[in-house]
């Protein structure tokens, strides 16, 4: 149903500005990819639309997304949790289809649930953006080799690895609606 907010769309990428961004994807050498959306206070990572689909990196996905959510309690004691239950997102097209694209993230910021929803009160925008803010640096840093990882959740995540070559060929719910949605590239960092 087109007015809905789930409305993927009639086919996959039929969306001109989803095309646009999805061909840019595909072109560039895009090192880390986070999609920003409000709300629910998550840091997650692929596969979003299966449950024990991981990339093969995921030991290292996890290790960021914890370093990124600790960091962000320590700045106002706002606590996200790593994951959530959305049934797909554009990062699971992402890691599938970007050239070099290995580090990808969706964070759902402030609040975690009820009152105001996606429309947060103004004077909780400045505390956001420094929560998020703080998260890109914590995956700039690990990108830029200011921060090391561990191999601390290798162990953990070996036997979840879905080493499948079939790719997720469907942008899902990409850009169907969604009252905040920020892209941030962090690209050719490294240079």
């Amino acid at each position: 149903m087109p007015c809905c907010d789930q409305y993927s769309g009639p086919h996959p990428v039929s969306e001109s500005e989803v095309h646009a961004l999805s061909e840019y994807i595909k072109r560039k050498n895009v090192d880390a990819y986070i999609s920003l959306h409000s709300y629910g206070q998550h840091w997650t990572y692929p596969y979003l639309y299966a449950k024990r689909r991981y990339p093969k990196n995921v030991a290292d996905m996890h290790e960021i997304a914890e370093t990124a959510v600790t960091e962000i309690s320590n700045l106002h004691g706002i606590n996200y949790t790593i994951g959530n239950d959305a049934s797909g997102s554009s990062t699971d097209w992402v890691i599938d289809n970007s050239n070099a694209s290995s580090w990808v993230f969706l964070v759902e910021t402030r609040p975690h649930r009820g009152g105001g929803d996606f429309c947060l009160p103004e004077e909780e925008l400045p505390a956001v953006n420094r929560e998020i803010l703080t998260g890109i640096e914590i995956v700039a840093k690990y990108l830029s080799g200011q921060l090391q990882l561990t191999d601390k959740y290798k162990e953990h995540f070996a036997d979840k690895i879905n080493s499948a070559t079939a790719k997720f060929s469907t942008i899902g719910h990409f850009l169907a609606f969604i009252s905040i949605l920020v892209v941030a590239f962090l690209h050719n960092l490294r240079t």
